[in-house]
């Protein structure tokens, strides 16, 4: 009897892991497995978001830190810049919170910029796409 049931647990595992083989739509990602539709399907490769910059004496760029957003977290900081991205008012205030963190650094601005960019060139060959400033302050010293 026990042999029984093993095998009937065992075809019961193994029609549940070829179940996603059956469903009509690829992307229908649910109970017991999943599809993974995020991996599966093709996409671009271009990525555009928002990101803040330092700005040093000689005009040389700099990436700063999640800590100078506001958040340990690089997604947080990824979120508060975004959201703050999508008015005036907001991203001036996230800069002057920014440029106050940054005091007594190497920092003398602080831009908040929305980048387009091929991900593959800015990983492999370290080159962006084009920029565009959406808001600029000074960091006091």
């Amino acid at each position: 009897m026990q042999k029984v049931l093993a095998a009937v647990a065992s075809c019961a595992l193994v029609l549940v892991t070829l179940s996603p083989v059956t469903r009509c739509n690829p992307y229908d990602d649910g109970f017991p497995l999943s599809t993974y539709p995020m991996f599966a399907s093709i996409r671009s490769i271009e990525h555009r978001m928002s990101y803040p910059l330092g700005v040093t004496r000689t005009g040389e760029r700099r990436l700063l830190s999640p800590h100078l957003v506001g958040s340990g977290e690089v997604m947080q900081a990824y979120r508060i810049v975004e959201q703050a991205a999508s008015s005036k008012a907001k991203a001036q205030a996230l800069c002057r919170a920014i440029a106050e963190r940054a005091r007594g650094s190497e920092l003398v601005a602080i831009r908040i910029v929305t980048g387009t960019h091929d991900a593959l060139a800015a990983l492999l060959d370290d080159k962006l796409g084009p920029e565009r400033e959406v808001t600029r302050c000074e960091v006091r010293p």
